[in-house]
């Protein structure tokens, strides 16, 4: 009877600890040298991971409150910015029904997206909701979603799911393919919202808008909306309202819970690289875990992408308004660093996000997904070109206020679409030349185009358009015909399009051209182009780099 009662009693203390929530604080940690106090204090046993990076060179995070406590230890300056998490998002406001009515409207007026909702976790959908979504989708648009196929069984025996949008979804066709993946980490739905998003998006638009429509005919679109569900489970057992820290999934090692599956990724030099970009102790927040691919979640993310040759893959984590692409895990850039740097600004042009490697803009990382991705394994996968948006800003955190679920998910929209279209032909404008230095009224201007095809894949059978955007210009010839560009090529006009400015048009006006690709009859892209008219008026002008040629100094 006494051992019964001691069993009993030593299970209900571990289970009361391990549902017991620890009291998180943020914090703004003031430094000289970020980077290296960062690293000091992972060595003192405070984990800085994921933050915002201030430009007075302070870095926004959230901790628990015993690392706050080791913190103060260290002398490094910092103020407390949010001393109760839980207490903090509990008195956060919520939109009324009225108010998320008129969210919606706007939605459905200006992106023709009515099928996303708020849901039950403060605003953000449970896992249940999300694979209701999944199953929703597939009801109204059978022909061209598929329906949820499992991509594995986490430990807590739910499963993974996946779906592919395409014009014929339960048919594998050759074309291009992408991927996008989010909740990751169990702490960040703003990013899960931004898929599904752009999952409405996609078959909402499909039946009027012609752009859509091409896409989704001609591109493969994968969607992992929940690849760490225990975690976000536990989080939603925890806070059912929203707000719960938990990141990890729900393993157990060592008398600890959770794994870090974006440190879990292979192979295993990126797994253990020298850098330190995550932890080897169990209860840290970024165990990397006891070898690569050691979770079930990074096995059947592994697995999925094997031999389906994805081109391009977005993996959705909050926050900070960054782009983030490889390496991560080594500080030197990637052979296609060019590529990722033109995807990542054609990208962050829409959105105002940071771009670069996480090495760049916050810390080392390694076991990454977006590494093992873009070439842990191109024998099987070929190159895969990942990158991580982190959605939102300091004042979002983890788990942004329910009015900003819609305009995070709207600020992504763009690069989501972009990123869906360079996996395969995605031709814009890459320069411009006039035959004349300035534009005066009454000129007829000849300009030649340079157009690069951005994808993946070759593009063929492309029309150019000029348009006018100025009531003072004029379009004579406005089509331009190109036979086909190969991928990451080029191809310069060599018959003109010419526009006539007005004999009246004023001096010093802003006047504005649009350049249009069209691919089969289809807006592929839309480039805005403009001067302003007349000669300039030269206040001041050095025609030297040797200022002691012209200067008094």
């Amino acid at each position: 009877m006494k051992k019964i009662l001691f069993v009993l009693f030593f299970f209900t203390i571990m289970v009361s600890a391990a549902f017991t929530q620890e009291t998180w604080q943020k914090v703004k940690i003031f430094s000289d040298d970020l980077r290296s106090d960062i690293a000091m204090l992972r060595k003192s046993g405070v984990i800085i991971d994921e933050g915002y990076i201030g430009k007075d060179n302070s870095i926004s995070v959230f901790l628990p409150a015993s690392d706050v406590e080791k913190l103060r230890t260290t002398g490094i300056r910092f103020e407390m910015v949010i001393d109760d998490w839980d207490s903090y998002y509990k008195n956060l406001p919520v939109l009324s029904p009225e108010e998320q009515l008129a969210v919606r409207q706007h939605s459905k007026q200006n992106y023709g997206v009515e099928g996303l909702t708020y849901g039950t976790m403060g605003g953000y959908y449970t896992y249940a909701e999300i694979n209701a979504q999944l199953d929703s989708m597939r009801a109204r648009f059978p022909n061209l979603i598929t329906q949820k196929v499992s991509i594995g069984t986490t430990v807590g025996s739910r499963q993974i799911y996946a779906v592919k949008i395409s014009d014929n979804p339960d048919a594998t066709e050759n074309e291009p393919r992408a991927i996008y993946t989010s909740l990751t980490h169990a702490r960040e739905p703003a990013g899960m919202m931004s898929v599904m998003y752009y999952m409405f998006y996609l078959l909402e638009n499909y039946n009027t808008n012609p752009s859509v429509k091409y896409l989704v005919d001609n591109r493969e679109i994968w969607f992992v909306p929940c690849l760490n569900p225990d975690g976000y489970e536990h989080n939603r057992s925890t806070n059912p309202n929203g707000g719960g820290q938990w990141r990890k999934n729900r393993s157990l090692n060592s008398g600890s819970y959770g794994v870090d599956l974006n440190r879990n990724f292979g192979p295993y030099t990126y797994w253990n690289s020298p850098n330190g970009g995550s932890s080897t102790t169990p209860s840290a927040i970024d165990y990397r875990g006891p070898s690569e691919f050691s979770e079930l979640e990074s096995q059947g993310y592994r697995n999925f992408v094997v031999g389906k040759n994805f081109k391009t893959a977005l993996n959705y984590h909050t926050y900070s308004n960054l782009l983030i692409f490889p390496y991560g895990c080594w500080t030197y850039l990637t052979p296609d660093s060019a590529i990722f740097s033109e995807f990542s600004s054609d990208m962050v042009a829409m959105n105002g996000y940071s771009p670069g490697t996480a090495w760049q803009l916050l810390y080392p990382v390694r076991g990454s997904s977006d590494d093992f991705l873009y070439d842990g394994d191109v024998e099987s996968n070929g190159k895969i070109f990942a990158m991580t948006p982190e959605v939102g800003g300091d004042s979002d955190g983890f788990w942004p206020q329910q009015s900003r679920i819609f305009p995070l998910a709207i600020e992504n929209l763009g690069p989501n679409l972009y990123y869906s279209w360079v996996a395969g032909d995605y031709v814009s404008l890459y320069s411009y030349q006039f035959d004349r230095q300035y534009v005066n009224p009454g000129d007829q201007v000849q300009m030649n185009l340079t157009m690069k095809n951005k994808g993946l894949s070759g593009a063929s059978n492309l029309t150019l358009e000029l348009e006018s955007l100025s009531s003072f210009i004029t379009v004579s010839n406005n089509s331009v015909n190109v036979p086909s560009i190969p991928s990451r090529g080029s191809f310069t006009t060599t018959s003109p399009m010419i526009f006539t400015l007005s004999a009246i048009a004023p001096i010093d006006t802003l006047c504005k051209l649009r350049i249009i690709t069209k691919k089969d009859g289809v807006t592929m892209s839309a480039d805005t182009i403009s001067f302003i008219t007349g000669v300039p008026t030269f206040v001041f002008q050095d025609t030297t780099n040797n200022p002691l040629t012209n200067w008094t100094i």
